[in-house]
């Protein structure tokens, strides 16, 4: 009787390749000199929509917090950038997740976009959802 062995190859992974969890901690010294013009996998690019000009604070009823003091934040952001892996998001739409995910980019050039003054990577899999501004919202940007 033969038995069939199983080949780590025939497994389709169930979320993405690239873990940027790991990276949670700190900004990126991303590419100075160079842009940005796609994502691979299920990474995205967001734009927040909740920080104050300077990216040290977040708006958070109706109060910017600093950052460093609210590392378990629901944030709001603009999507990017998508990788072709992310296949719940689009680009443009407006999605909700946790301010302690992903690698933070700021003043990074990004083709079709320009410059992103802070930004954050995240994989599609550290999204809570997508949203949308109500009509006297002022993050609509």
């Amino acid at each position: 009787m033969s038995t069939k062995k199983a080949s780590i190859d025939n497994i389709a992974p169930t979320r993405g390749l690239i873990d940027l969890s790991a990276h949670s901690q700190g900004e990126s010294p991303l590419m100075e000199g160079y842009t940005l013009e796609k994502v691979y996998d299920d990474i995205i690019l967001v734009k927040p929509l909740d920080e104050s000009d300077d990216g040290d604070a977040i708006l958070k009823g109706g109060v910017y917090v600093p950052k460093n003091s609210v590392s378990q934040a629901w944030r709001v952001g603009k999507v990017l950038l998508k990788g072709p892996a992310a296949v719940n998001v689009k680009v443009g739409d407006c999605v909700i997740f946790p301010n302690d995910r992903g690698l933070n980019v700021k003043n990074m050039e990004v083709a079709g976009v320009g410059k992103v003054k802070s930004g954050m990577f995240l994989n599609e899999q550290s999204l809570f959802g997508t949203c949308s501004p109500n009509e006297d919202s002022s993050t609509n940007s």
